[in-house]
């Protein structure tokens, strides 16, 4: 599929998640910084990720405690405000955003995953345009 970044991103590449698909795994990461960390997680744990943003948002309830998604996906709120994701797996860094990129996210996910199909894919198709490696 190759990595896809979100259609919220701004024109000099800020507020950019990219996802991409490889085999039962999805695959996150900030297009900031595509050298660094890239999160892994499965097509369950992502599709429970995705179903707690689109009830609940998730733009003010995160706290430090951190919240488990899909018993994969680690979020919580970093000191400074921003949000860090990480997994259950101890080997995976963390991504870490500022309040505008989580909320660029979110946003995101919320507008992708009213289409069904797509959500049924798991992978937010975000903009057409495949992200620049």
């Amino acid at each position: 599929m190759g990595w896809r970044k979100s259609s919220r991103s701004g024109p000099n590449g800020g507020n950019c998640v990219e996802c991409d698909e490889a085999g039962d795994k999805i695959k996150v990461r900030d297009s900031k910084h595509p050298e660094g960390e890239i999160l892994s997680v499965s097509k369950p744990a992502m599709r429970a990720f995705f179903t707690a943003i689109q009830q609940d948002n998730l733009f003010g309830e995160l706290t430090a405690e951190p919240q488990t998604f899909g018993n994969e996906i680690v979020v919580r709120r970093l000191s400074d405000g921003g949000i860090g994701v990480t997994t259950t797996d101890e080997e995976t860094g963390e991504l870490l955003f500022t309040e505008g990129e989580w909320v660029a996210f979110v946003a995101d996910v919320l507008d992708e995953v009213e289409d069904k199909a797509n959500f049924a894919g798991m992978v937010p198709k975000f903009s057409n345009e495949p992200a620049v490696a």
